[in-house]
């Protein structure tokens, strides 16, 4: 295991897992949409307790806003295994390949960074921490990620089957499976500090599935074993164990299998269990405030919250089956139940009640055909203007005074037929920043200063 900049792994790194970044991408793999009716962007407040969630079957992501409880913006991605990643005004949206960092006050990509096939990305904090399968692990603010090239090392240069998470304020802490060391990181006025924080028990040579941090600990799982800091604990109530999403509170780590909801105490490994009273595929439990919240894949036994030493609570949710990916979505002391497949949720005080997002009026603003129609009748124009402007430098032989042509001398033509097209592209791109519709809508769209609505988004 090597820190820093291991020519080697460096090397190597660069060859078969760089990452490439920039402000600009020409294949953009998020398409803007836009809400149709909606609100003018002024009106909307960024801490209105709004929650982004997923709809995979749709493509779809939105930003929910529980207190109205529908959505009042979106996207549209391009790969069904997309995902979002948030933590209060800073949104991730990360697809195969690719990173795109959301403005939520315009529904506008402002940066976006290609990533190593098979990397694992974390966020919290404005902190984001990309792991390639070698090791290699870039930790980057929010505002920052542009700054990661093809040519530059990893911050980490760890053994292969490296990860790395990071809680609720921005700690980074990263596993090398070839020694089991944990390594600290956190942003310190705009630098990188990163610091050994020991080693987990019996964990040197052993291939992590995941890793999560509570209370600024690292936790690893590997096939049903939990290796915590000076213990390691078998999970026995029910299979396929998922580790709770990062924590920056204690008091233990959640684990959920596909019958139980287990509490693993973390400086011991001790384990209390608590049945779902149904059986499916878990959800990666969280913790928020006292309360930790358990959902499974199944319409019996669905969904579990216990809050501080209180008795649980078991809940059969409506519309899931076992055919469902509930996935928790939390920002700030907001939680939701995403259904990811069809895009349903639930809402701890609305329980058992489902909520259907109004995901149908996500529409896909494509402009491209715009944009070329527009490039064209920039260029048919500046072609018309050359022609009128030689014209109108011969005045009529017969009246020496006589002014040139009316229909020329009252058009004023851009600077270059360059510039037009630069202003055409800044008018497409404005258009697809939009989240909102114009006060062109309906009967309104047959106006010539109106333009062309949007087509509807494929599911």
């Amino acid at each position: 295991m090597r820190l820093g900049r291991g020519a080697t792994r460096a090397e190597r790194a660069r060859s078969t897992s760089a990452v490439v970044a920039g402000v600009t991408v020409p294949a953009v793999l998020a398409i803007m949409a836009i809400i149709d009716p909606g609100v003018k962007i002024a009106e909307v407040d960024l801490n209105d307790g709004a929650v982004w969630v997923t709809n995979r079957s749709e493509l779809k992501l939105g930003r929910y806003d529980a207190t109205v409880k529908e959505l009042n913006g979106g996207l549209v991605a391009t790969d069904p295994s997309f995902d979002v990643l948030q933590s209060g005004q800073d949104v991730l949206l990360s697809e195969p390949r690719m990173l795109s960092t959301v403005d939520p006050a315009t529904m506008a990509l402002s940066a976006q960074a290609e990533v190593p096939a098979g990397s694992t990305v974390a966020m919290g904090a404005g902190v984001v921490a990309i792991t390639s399968p070698e090791g290699s692990v870039w930790i980057r603010t929010m505002t920052s990620l542009a700054s990661v090239t093809s040519d530059t090392p990893g911050d980490l240069d760890l053994g292969d089957g490296a990860l790395a998470t990071v809680d609720p304020d921005g700690l980074v802490l990263a596993l090398d499976p070839t020694d089991g060391t944990v390594h600290r990181g956190e942003m310190v006025d705009g630098t990188l500090e990163v610091t050994d924080a020991g080693t987990l028990d019996e964990a040197a040579g052993v291939l992590p599935d995941a890793v999560t941090a509570v209370d600024g600990r690292l936790v690893m799982l590997a096939g049903t074993t939990l290796h915590g800091d000076g213990w390691t604990t078998e999970v026995d109530d029910g299979a396929a164990p998922v580790l709770q999403q990062p924590s920056s509170q204690g008091p233990g780590l959640a684990v959920a299998t596909t019958s139980h909801l287990l509490e693993v105490d973390l400086g011991s490994g001790e384990v209390e269990a608590t049945p779902s009273t149904g059986r499916g595929t878990p959800a990666a439990p969280v913790r928020v405030g006292e309360c930790v919240y358990g959902a499974w894949a199944s319409p019996t036994g669905s969904y579990l919250v216990r809050c501080g030493d209180g008795d649980p609570t078991v809940l059969d949710l409506e519309r899931m089956t076992a055919q469902s990916t509930p996935v928790f979505r939390v920002n700030r002391a907001v939680v939701a139940l995403n259904d990811t497949l069809q895009g349903n949720m639930w809402l701890p005080d609305e329980m058992p009640r489902v909520q259907v997002p109004n995901w149908d009026q996500i529409e896909q603003d494509d402009d491209t055909t715009d944009t070329e129609e527009e490039s064209d009748e920039v260029e048919s124009t500046q072609q018309q203007l050359t022609e009128c402007t030689a014209q109108s430098a011969t005045t009529s032989p017969s009246d020496p005074g006589a002014r040139p042509s009316s229909r020329c001398s009252t058009t004023t033509p851009p600077a270059s037929a360059a510039s037009s097209r630069s202003a055409s592209s800044t008018r497409a791109a404005s258009t697809r920043a939009s989240r909102w519709s114009s006060p062109c809508s309906a009967g309104a769209r047959s106006r010539p200063s109106c333009p062309r609505r949007p087509r509807a988004a494929r599911s």
